[in-house]
């Protein structure tokens, strides 16, 4: 066996991984079944909006009338669309029915809004921990506590 060539890495091929779900049917059985074969019944309207992403779940948030008809609006949970991610899934969308433009929307803000909060309360903590510290020179500081 010739020796790996310079500036390439000998990286040991391991077994393929596979994603495995546990299921459970109506009367109760439940099993193990590939991810990848599971095909999920997601509603068309939503369907649209996967862009090459995989659906792991959806679930109907609530109801919103629009004229004489109820239209739901959905929590989605998506991941890329290969087995052997460390994850179950990467992005989170929720579709919001918009009343005006008789449609769905997504509310990919949502996930900013409450991240916002956490940043601005973390950085005001540590600028103000560095502010009351006696070790010198940390209290003078050019940047504002936020």
């Amino acid at each position: 066996m010739a020796p790996p060539s310079p500036g390439k890495k000998d990286k040991a091929a391991g077994p393929p991984m596979e994603d495995w779900w546990l299921i459970r049917d109506a009367q109760g059985h439940a099993g193990w079944v590939l991810a990848r074969m599971v095909d999920l019944d997601v509603p068309l309207e939503i369907a649209q909006y996967a862009e090459g992403q995989r659906f792991i779940a959806f679930f109907v948030l609530n109801e919103v009338q629009d004229g004489d008809k109820k239209v739901p609006q959905y929590l989605v949970l998506l991941t890329e669309p290969k087995d052997g991610q460390p994850f179950d899934f990467d992005k989170v969308h929720v579709f919001t029915w918009n009343v005006k433009r008789h449609r769905y929307e997504t509310a990919s803000l949502l996930l900013a809004g409450l991240a916002t909060p956490l940043v601005v309360s973390v950085h005001t903590i540590v600028s103000f921990d560095f502010a009351v510290s006696i070790i010198p020179g940390w209290h003078a500081t050019i940047f504002p506590p936020y």
